[in-house]
């Protein structure tokens, strides 16, 4: 007995050493995963921030080419020059959204006063594609989220409406607070003709587009508003129109009330 049960034991210690062995398995996996996870988002924010510089440096290329091309028309190179600093200035900006990403201080923003910079950017697309916008705030409120981030994501909804639409576009942007003003309710809806059945859910998944882009935009988007610890949905009419809504946490200490009056710049 005593000789069988000597013969069994380097069995056993086998058996314990491979039980410990995938024990430390299991307790590593939670890192592993993390790891992995961690790789996966580096990677498409790679990717969203190649698309963005992509669409920045394109304009100071074309506008490059123009110029050389006859350099003694002093009319074009001032306007190639115009645009190129432009576009140097939007590379700027999103040089200061990607280092905010790792900010760890909290941030405060005006809604008003990112949507305000975001409707001045885009006024030249505005007045030539004859859009019309018009806005109803209840309340400026201030949330935790950068200035550089929010307009970001007002630029790419307010653009994406625009482009959407087969002929002259309305906007309408609402802001209001929820009932215990812990949070800014924020909706963009436009009248473009909506997306197609089943969209709305998708469209903010990466390399997801309803228009035959990258499909980044929307999925960067959506990463700036989540990364501050708010959520962005849309919801959609086929052949009438498509409203994103945001909700932002609010600054409830810096929270403000804009007089109308200066509010009127913003109206249609």
């Amino acid at each position: 007995m005593a000789e069988s049960y000597q013969n069994d034991a380097p069995e056993q210690q086998r058996l314990l050493s491979e039980i410990d062995r995938a024990q430390s398995l299991v307790s590593s996996l939670p890192n592993d995963i993390e790891q992995h996870t961690r790789l996966a988002t580096m990677g498409l924010m790679a990717s969203f921030f190649a698309h963005e510089c992509r669409n920045r440096l394109t304009p100071i290329i074309g506008y490059t080419k123009a110029a050389s091309r006859d350099p003694k028309d002093l009319t074009l190179v001032r306007t190639a020059l115009s645009r190129i600093s432009d576009a140097a200035c939007d590379l700027a900006q999103l040089s200061d959204l990607i280092l905010g990403l790792s900010s760890k201080g909290p941030e405060r923003t005006s809604v008003v006063d990112a949507w305000t910079g975001s409707c001045n950017k885009l006024a030249d697309l505005i007045a030539e594609t004859d859009t019309s916008i018009s806005t109803q705030i209840d309340i400026d409120c201030v949330t935790s989220i950068s200035r550089c981030a929010l307009k970001h994501v007002f630029e790419n909804l307010v653009r994406n409406a625009i482009e959407a639409g087969q002929e002259r576009v309305h906007i309408t942007m609402r802001v209001c607070s929820t009932r215990n003003n812990q949070h800014t309710r924020i909706t963009i809806t436009d009248d473009a003709g909506g997306l197609k059945a089943g969209m709305e859910t998708k469209i903010c998944e990466p390399f997801v587009s309803g228009k035959g882009s990258t499909g980044l935009g929307l999925a960067l988007c959506r990463y700036l508003v989540t990364n501050a610890g708010g959520t962005l949905e849309f919801t959609s009419m086929p052949g009438v129109g498509t409203t994103a809504s945001i909700m932002l946490p609010t600054v409830t200490d810096a929270m403000v009330t804009t007089p109308v009056e200066e509010l009127t710049h913003l109206q249609d």
